[in-house]
């Protein structure tokens, strides 16, 4: 399955790219001051001040990034665990054996 390259790597990326490129006057529509979210790129040309929001801007990216890992890991881990105690998650060692392909048409 493509999930791992589909949503994570992608939706980091996407994640990364916005801290890097907010464009202040797009990110007053919607939070009102956008001296405070600004991309990290958009600071360079700046203060100093600017510049301290953009590097905020990014470290407010990492840790959405950073909390949504730790949330599908957690969830993975309660799901996987809650299968495992109605049935077992993996093939016995007769069955490793055989090979998964044949040990299910037995």
């Amino acid at each position: 399955m493509a999930v791992l390259h589909t949503h994570a790597i992608a939706g980091s990326h996407g994640g990364i790219l916005t801290g890097l490129f907010a464009k202040p006057n797009l990110n007053r529509l919607f939070f009102g001051d956008s001296a405070h979210y600004i991309g990290l790129f958009y600071g360079f040309d700046d203060k100093s001040r600017i510049f301290r929001s953009g590097v905020r801007q990014m470290g407010v990216q990492f840790a959405g990034i950073m909390f949504v890992v730790f949330v599908n890991v957690l969830t993975t881990t309660i799901i996987c665990l809650s299968i495992q105690m109605v049935v077992p998650l993996r093939m016995s060692d007769e069955d490793t054996e055989i090979g998964g392909g044949d040990a299910s048409s037995w």
